[in-house]
């Protein structure tokens, strides 16, 4: 596998996220503002996203949600300084941590959420139930936890077919994170959940499952909504 060059992959990552290649995320960000609406979650105070990338996500949400403050967190510093730059025009609104998710998430008070999101990012973290635990306890009374996380390992050959054409020079950039992926899987560093085990996760530590929705076949992900018990 090639090493990774998080700096780089910084730069082109979000070229492969774009609606050009990836329906997903902008149709995950619609069924993340459909389950506040419908939870009477219209102006949250505060959105924190746990292993935030590039910080796309929260970028799309901060337009949905103006009045709304955002912690994004991520254990790269390049993907720091990138999610830094990209929200820069929100000001006082957006701040970072850079520090391992679970750690993170041990720094925040109870109960200052009412947001937590994990965008293809609780797979990577070690200690789910930790996780999981923590997440509740930071939890707002009303707040609300979204996942969107893969199903299994990725099929790299389609995408080396597709890239190596269409993307020559920037593919070859973002190949090394779904190696990584892959491997990770089969090495047991990295956990992936079925609904089954995804939803016994958070039920394990109190929370109440609003709703689920896969996307196969047409994309190996699933989303997860979860409450706070009441």
């Amino acid at each position: 596998m090639d090493e990774i060059d998080w700096s780089e992959l910084a730069e082109v990552y979000d070229h492969f996220n774009s609606t050009k290649y990836n329906v997903v995320l902008p149709m995950f960000c619609t069924w993340v503002v459909e389950r506040l609406d419908e939870r009477g979650l219209s102006d949250p105070e505060r959105m924190v996203e746990v292993g935030c990338g590039t910080g796309l996500i929260s970028e799309m949400l901060a337009n949905w949600y103006p009045k709304t403050d955002f912690l994004l967190n991520d254990r790269h510093p390049a993907m720091v300084r990138f999610s830094r730059r990209r929200l820069e025009s929100l000001g006082e609104r957006v701040s970072m941590e850079e520090a391992d998710g679970l750690d993170f998430l041990r720094g925040l008070a109870d109960g200052s959420a009412d947001v937590v999101l994990f965008l293809r990012s609780l797979y990577v973290l070690g200690n789910h139930e930790s996780v999981a635990a923590e997440v509740m306890r930071v939890l707002s009374p009303d707040g609300l936890v979204f996942i969107l996380d893969f199903l299994s390992a990725v099929d790299l050959s389609p995408l080396d077919e597709h890239f190596s054409s269409l993307e020559p020079e920037k593919w070859p950039l973002v190949r090394p994170v779904y190696e990584d992926f892959n491997d990770g899987i089969a090495e047991g560093r990295y956990r992936l959940h079925s609904k089954e085990s995804l939803l016994s996760l958070w039920r394990g530590v109190g929370g109440k499952p609003v709703t689920y929705q896969t996307n196969m076949p047409h994309s190996n992900t699933h989303f997860m909504c979860t409450a706070k018990p009441e």
